[in-house]
This record gives C-alpha cells, structure tokens and sequence, in this order.
C-alpha cells in the first residue's frame, strides 16, 4: 500500500531517520509537543515508490519531509491580499524566484545569520509542492499527476536584503530559511484536492497571518504548467506557492522574528510547522 500522510523522522527504537504513514488524522507536531508518543507505520523504499509495511515505529524527531533538494522554486504574491497590502499590480503570469537548495530546512531551530540580525528577518506562511516526477512542457489539465504533495513551509526572508536589490534570491537564500513539515500529503487525502485549505501563521501564540489557497491568483495546477515551460521540474522539486496578507513588514506596528520567538505555520489536514528562531 502506498502511502497517503508521509513523515521522515528519527525513531525512538533505532535512533535513525526513517520514513513512516500517519495513522492519526490529528496534527503529529502538536501531539509530540503535549508528550504524547505518536507511532507510524514505516515506509519500505522512498518516498516515490515506498510502500507501507506493518513495523510501528515511534516518532522521537520530525525532520524535513524532503532529505535535500536544489533549487526551491517560489512564487511571489499569488493572493490577492498580499499584493494589495505591498500596493502592487495583481500579476498576469506567475511571479518566480528562488531559494537556494541549503535553504531547506524542517522543524525545529531557523539560524539567522549575523548578517539578518537588523530586525528585518520576516515570516511567509505557504503551501508548499513536492513533485513525484521530473515535468517539463506540463498541460495545464494534467499537473496534478506531476504532485507528489503538499507540506506547510515558511519562506523567512531579510526585508533589508530584499530592498536592497531588483533580485530577491540573497534575501531568501540563508542556510535554513526554508522549513518545511511536518508531513507531506497526497492532494487526493485533502477537500478539493487543496484548492480551499487555511493558511496560517502564529508568531509567539498570536495569529498574524490568515489565509486560505481558494484565494490564490493561480492554482497548484497553473503553477505547475507554467514553471514547467520549457524547464525540466526534477522529480522532488519544492515550489513554494505564495503566502497571504500579514507578513509583519507591511503590519503596524511591524513584526520582526527575533532570537527566541516560536513562529508555526499551520495548514488543517497537513499539520502544524513549529520553528523556534536562534540567532547565530
């Protein structure tokens, strides 16, 4: 049986990492920090192919969904809030930029670097997409074939860094500035494939941002077909689908993520993306 809600993890029996399916529809990552032991069934092979066996592991760490990846795709304001709040035009096409591989990350500690320690380190919650196989030249009707799943991500970014230059990518890139977790799901496991999920953001126990992907400019699927035009997407690329209105730069007054402060990305149905942030 292939599975259905995926979570890589380091188990309390081996002390090695492991993949494992879910058998609880509850979030994984709130009942691990209640103490509650949650065990899942370990996955034989990867996560492409992998199969559900009956061995029960317990989750003692949860890690990235994805081991590595190389270049993050991301998509800059593809909801409507979030363009109006940073007073640009709605775009007629995808906005693209990137994140450097070392970017990714899981739960657990986000670094900032000295270098993003002005008290301009800001959060972006978002949906994120796994794909299962390489797509290039993909037809708008057919993208959803090419999506492994869905995991929460928080794009974290140095306002400074982005305003300095036309190019977004330095700003985003910073070694762990792009978690994702707690666990991948398959579209068909979710109400309308994703199409209408909220999109949270809590930062120190407060709700700052408030979304859902029914308002996205594009979709999961015209996402997929654009950035694939003649691009190969590999197999386990990560596209990071935009975040809602209230990032704490455009919030009055503004919101910055400092050393210590617990920011979680929360999706109903994936799970809940707890980060502690640490200075270097």
């Amino acid at each position: 049986m292939s599975w259905t809600r995926a979570v890589r993890f380091i188990a309390k029996e081996t002390k090695r990492v492991h993949l494992g399916q879910v058998r609880t529809s509850e979030d994984i990552a709130l009942l691990l920090e209640s103490g509650k032991a949650v065990q899942v069934q370990e996955l034989e092979g990867d996560l492409y192919s992998g199969q559900v066996t009956d061995t029960l592991l317990t989750i003692d760490t949860i890690l990235s969904p994805l081991e590595s990846t190389g270049a993050i795709r991301c998509t800059g304001l593809n909801y409507i809030d979030h363009a109006n709040e940073a007073g640009m035009p709605i775009p007629t096409d995808p906005v693209l930029f990137f994140k450097a591989g070392p970017a990714l990350n899981g739960p657990g500690t986000v670094p900032i670097p000295r270098v993003c320690q002005d008290g301009s380190s800001d959060y972006e919650a978002e949906l994120a997409i796994v794909l299962s196989r390489d797509a290039k030249d993909v037809p708008l009707a057919d993208a959803m074939d090419y999506v492994l799943g869905f995991t929460c991500a928080n794009d974290i970014s140095s306002r400074t860094l982005q305003l300095s230059s036309s190019q977004w990518c330095f700003s985003k890139s910073m070694d762990g500035s792009c978690p994702i977790g707690p666990t991948l799901v398959r579209p068909s496991t979710l109400p309308d494939h994703g199409a209408a999920l909220p999109v949270r953001c809590l930062v120190n126990g407060t709700t700052v941002q408030d979304g859902t992907t029914a308002d996205f400019i594009f979709s999961v699927q015209h996402l997929v077909h654009y950035f694939s035009k003649g691009s190969t997407l590999q197999r386990g690329s990560l596209i990071l689908t935009g975040t809602p209105a209230g990032i704490g730069f455009f919030r009055q007054p503004r919101i910055v993520l400092r050393h210590g402060d617990d920011v979680r990305v929360q999706i109903p149905g994936i799970g809940t993306l707890i980060n502690d942030i640490r200075y270097e």
